[in-house]
């Protein structure tokens, strides 16, 4: 009977390192890669970063023209849904994973309030002046 436990233990093991686990952090060859939050990591100039639960900065102020960059730093995914209303040719941005960025061009003076759809009460503001 043990011998019957032990090899079921290696099955399942090996299946499981073969699909990359379950943890979402395997990249599908065996190995795992452990995304890391580095909330201690400021972000560049224009940038937004997607924190775990909490937009950084939350308000950014740019020149009229800027481009924005929106920068997953968490081990989850997130999206910038913007409030009416927007800039002309700043629309909303979907699920993106950890890693990943995108741009906004902000070529309208205003306040422009985003959030997140996934996570609850994580909200910001872009300023264009």
């Amino acid at each position: 009977m043990r011998k019957i436990g032990s090899i079921a233990l290696v099955v399942g093991f090996s299946i499981l390192t073969a699909c990359g686990g379950s943890y979402g952090g395997g990249n599908g060859n065996g190995t795992y890669t452990t995304p890391t939050d580095p909330g201690n990591t400021a972000c560049p100039a224009n940038t937004v970063c997607a924190r775990a639960s909490s937009f950084d900065p939350t308000s950014l102020t740019v020149a009229k023209g800027t481009v924005v960059t929106f920068d997953n730093r968490s081990t989850v995914d997130h999206n910038v849904i913007f409030d009416a209303p927007t800039s002309p040719g700043v629309a909303d941005i979907g699920a993106f994973a950890y890693g990943t960025s995108t741009t906004r061009t902000f070529g309208t003076v205003g306040t422009f309030n985003f959030h997140c759809t996934i996570h609850a009460g994580m909200t910001g503001t872009v300023v264009v002046q």
